[in-house]
């Protein structure tokens, strides 16, 4: 920069010259790799003050997971006619155990037998029970639900045929084996089938009120049909034939 200086009243100037030093700013420069580093940690730190943000505002998180629709009595359509045939298959259960009570006195006289001796048809069911449970897993596996649905009828229907034939009583005793390994794995099955259903409470309520309806009326139709119509003891079994024909009639769906 040029000063000018007066000297008294001559004319004659001064002139200096002043250095000019430019200012110069310092340029940063960053170290390799650094910069990255702290926009990626920008980045982490304006996500989290985002997502704490929302938690403060109550807004809920974005779902992770889907839920599974559960199966319905009634839906699909032919939900409605699978849950009719178990509750055909329950009552026909029902019927099956509250008979051998009934039929005890009549079974006695026709077998020439004690009250001891004839009480052994109150352990075969039990039997075949065992039976099923020990077997339920692998026949579930290997048969499936339809399976299922065809060996349960099956061995009720071989076992009230030859029932309806008054066999001798061992074989009768054998025979109840049979339709108790029918009426386990049946409970099993349709237990297992309902229970993960909406509203499962209510339709398993329902499931064994059917059981328990069977185990109502059956006493009163055996009883009625020796007393009233005098009818032998073992005609009571061609209506079971008939009832668990009714529940076969499930397989098809």
């Amino acid at each position: 920069m040029a000063t000018s200086i007066a000297q008294g009243g001559s004319s004659t100037c001064v002139v200096e010259l002043e250095e000019i030093r430019p200012s110069v700013n310092p340029i940063h420069v960053e170290e390799p790799g650094k910069g990255q580093g702290s926009n990626i940690i920008h980045r982490r730190e304006s996500h989290q003050n985002k997502e704490n943000r929302e938690w403060e505002e109550g807004a809920l998180p974005s779902p992770t997971t889907a839920s599974e629709v559960l199966e319905r009595w009634n839906h699909p359509r032919v939900n409605v006619y699978r849950t009719f045939a178990c509750f055909m298959g329950f009552t026909v259960m029902g019927l099956n155990d509250a008979a051998y009570g009934a039929l005890i006195p009549y079974l006695e006289i026709y077998y020439h037998l004690n009250y001891a001796v004839i009480s052994l048809i109150f352990l075969s069911p039990l039997i075949g029970y065992t039976f099923s449970a020990i077997l339920n897993n692998s026949v579930h596996l290997k048969f499936g639900q339809r399976g299922v649905a065809l060996i349960c009828p099956v061995c009720h229907i071989i076992a009230y045929v030859v029932a309806a034939l008054h066999p001798p009583f061992p074989l009768l005793v054998i025979i109840y084996i049979l339709a108790g390994f029918g009426n386990g794995l049946e409970d099993a099955a349709w237990n297992a089938w309902v229970g993960p259903m909406a509203n499962c409470n209510e339709v398993l309520g329902f499931l064994h009120g059917f059981y328990g309806l069977g185990a109502t009326i059956s006493p009163l139709i055996a009883t009625s049909m020796i007393t009233r119509a005098h009818l032998p003891w073992w005609d009571f079994y061609w209506i079971m034939v008939g009832f668990t024909l009714q529940t076969n009639r499930a397989i098809p769906c």
